[in-house]
């Protein structure tokens, strides 16, 4: 993932050194097909045990990846092995440990137009400026708060009124027009960027390299917001 320049390599590194590596160190230090799935089950189970949801499935997900890797690696005529590495991978043992489907949500709730009203308005009162900014034109063009954090003023277009992505998860660059709200909220970033350039600053250490921590700041304004919201009885 870090070769081809994926930006969660770093994210997916940190799981597995969380929930495999560091617990797990013999099996970490084993060959890699000399892994069973009694040893995958082993991880999982001890996750499941500790009232691990989600994660179990991402880490599932990250581990049936990265055999698949060796699968193909020892026969990929692309790889240049000044290292002689070699995986002899035959099957890959994360394929017998199926993924937890309850652990999937599969989210329906939307906000009707009188709702969505009422959380635009209470961001300035209850949010920190950058995070309330960012919150808003994840409303307005669908983005995840990940892509849209790493922007600099360089990669805004005031012709197309759009914000114009060269890093994105698929490595395709895209061009995100934005509406009046979006492109109004874009103004007040670029009158307040940081010394980096960044639109969104943050007080997050490295903030360039930290981008899902800042993610999870944006989570926790949003969830301190949500008691002061009046949206009814609807959760």
């Amino acid at each position: 993932m870090k070769s081809e320049d994926k930006s969660s390599y770093a994210k997916v590194f940190a799981a597995l050194e969380r929930y495999v590596i560091t617990p797990y160190p013999d099996l970490a230090s084993k060959q890699a097909n000399l892994i069973t799935a009694d040893d995958i089950k082993l991880i999982l189970r001890s996750m499941y045990d500790r009232g691990i949801t989600t994660t179990i499935n991402r880490t599932r997900g990250d581990l049936h990846a990265a055999f698949n890797v060796g699968l193909i690696y020892d026969y990929d005529i692309t790889i240049q092995r000044a290292d002689n590495l070699c995986f002899d991978i035959s099957t890959n043992p994360v394929a017998k440990v199926k993924k937890i489907k309850q652990f999937e949500r599969a989210l329906k709730r939307f906000l009707n137009p009188g709702e969505l009203r009422v959380v635009w308005g209470s961001c300035a009162d209850h949010m920190n400026p950058v995070y309330a900014s960012l919150l808003k034109i994840m409303i307005c063009t669908g983005y995840h708060p990940a892509e849209l954090m790493r922007p600099t003023i360089q990669d805004i277009q005031p012709e197309d009124k759009a914000i114009y992505l060269t890093k994105t998860k698929s490595g395709i660059p895209n061009l995100i027009p934005l509406n009046q709200f979006a492109w109004s909220e874009i103004q007040c970033r670029i009158a307040n960027t940081d010394s980096n350039g960044l639109l969104f600053s943050s007080q997050v250490s490295d903030p360039k390299g930290d981008i899902y921590s800042r993610v999870s700041v944006l989570s926790n304004q949003v969830a301190d917001m949500r008691p002061h919201l009046l949206l009814g009885n609807i959760p």
